[in-house]
């Protein structure tokens, strides 16, 4: 029997080493991930106790709107924000929506199974909206503040330019009167290029969305000058803060909600969120301003989950933030997801390392002739560190047969 035959996964699979929360426009790519996903005993508590909650909360108010999954390198932050992400979301993968696929990663001889299940099927009465990315990875985002940071990516998700003033003043207004899609035909006509295109390099196209805002709304813009004008004045005036980017979006969730008579939600995902933070107390209080004003105004419209590598104390005292900033933001995370060393070698085992019946039979077979042999070759000699003993049952888990696969350092 070859390597290969030995394990249950396809060793020539591709296993991406980094999650991206925000990659989510490849469908086969995400139904992967999503049919990959392990669910622990501690991923199934924290599962269910988020998705309870949000499934719960979907026609009455809360102010409980933020999950908080806390972590180092490699214990899977992100992909935990992001399997909620898209449970939340709920959208159809192959034809098969998101809840009914990840249905089967849950063992009905898990404890919590009949509750999750009922999370998800219960998911498709309400419409979430999901914005999520790395914060450093953002253009600006160590020097942009926080609000407007938000705020751009927000319209860029609508499909708005990248300019949050042209965005903010003439493409939201256009949107909300069904004009949108006739500004942007607009601008690609007299541009010659696809709007995605002209998306990337506002700044060389001016003319061309100026005059495109004139042709769709002549009645508000009689000629280039006046849109110049009004993304002067707006510029002078508008204040980009915490309250008025809550403010534009609770208006378009209540405007989508009026039309499609469901509830609407926004979920905003900030992987690495503590990175982004790291010592400056300022921006742990632009982020504690977002979460205070979501959870107070939002009243469940709007809901946060932030990944960072230490837990929520942790990252308040090197931010030099004081106990009862903590303490006040501490109860708008009704689910706090620590993710231990634990999880990540169940993780390992289940996923990467799982044999086959006949793998395992084989591997039982060597262990019992060379057991002696296999111990020896697991210890690692000169050093303090003490990996776990060779047994039979690590055996068939991975850790004397497999591990070379993926790497010790991995592990």
């Amino acid at each position: 029997m070859q390597i290969a035959e030995l394990f249950a996964a396809r060793v020539e699979e591709k296993i991406e080493p980094v999650i991206k929360v925000g990659d989510t426009a490849d469908e086969s790519k995400v139904a992967a991930e999503l049919g990959s996903y392990v669910v622990t005993p501690l991923i199934e508590g924290y599962l269910d106790d988020f998705l309870e909650h949000y499934t719960d909360t979907m026609y009455t108010e809360t102010t409980e709107i933020g999950g908080w999954i806390s972590g180092y390198f490699g214990s899977g932050k992100s992909y935990l924000a992001k399997i909620l992400a898209i449970l939340v979301r709920n959208p159809l993968l192959a034809g098969v929506p998101a809840c009914e696929r990840f249905a089967a990663r849950v063992p009905d001889t898990f404890p919590r199974h009949a509750s999750i299940q009922r999370s998800l099927q219960s998911m498709d009465r309400c419409v979430t909206q999901v914005l999520a990315f790395n914060l450093n990875t953002l253009a600006d985002s160590q020097s942009r503040p926080l609000p407007s940071l938000l705020l751009s990516q927000y319209y860029l998700s609508r499909g708005y330019s990248n300019n949050l003033l042209y965005a903010r003043v003439i493409e939201a207004e256009l949107d909300r009167q069904g004009r949108l899609d006739a500004l942007h035909q607009a601008v690609a006509g007299r541009a010659g290029k696809p709007w995605e295109d002209v998306q990337r390099n506002l700044s060389f196209y001016r003319t061309h969305l100026y005059s495109a805002a004139c042709e769709v709304a002549p009645d508000v813009f009689p000629s280039v000058e006046d849109v110049d004008r009004a993304l002067k004045e707006a510029e002078r005036g508008e204040l980009f803060n915490v309250a008025f980017l809550v403010q534009t979006i609770l208006r378009d969730l209540a405007e989508r909600q009026k039309k499609n008579q469901k509830p609407q939600r926004l979920l905003l995902v900030l992987d690495e969120a503590g990175q982004w933070i790291g010592n400056d107390a300022d921006r742990l209080a632009k982020l504690q301003a977002l979460i205070e004003e979501a959870a107070i105004r939002g009243r469940g419209n709007i809901w946060i989950i932030v990944t960072t590598h230490g837990d929520m104390g942790s990252i308040y005292r090197e931010a030099r933030a004081i106990e009862g900033d903590m303490k006040k933001i501490e109860g708008r995370f009704r689910c706090k997801m620590p993710l231990t060393t634990e999880n990540i070698e169940q993780v390992l085992e289940d996923r990467l390392l799982k044999k086959k019946l006949a793998g395992e039979q084989t591997l039982k077979t060597i262990y019992g002739e060379r057991s002696g042999l296999l111990r020896g070759l697991g210890e690692l000699a000169n050093t303090s560190q003490v990996l776990p003993a060779c047994t039979e049952e690590k055996s068939n888990g991975g850790r004397c047969f497999g591990m070379e696969r993926y790497g010790e350092r991995h592990c």
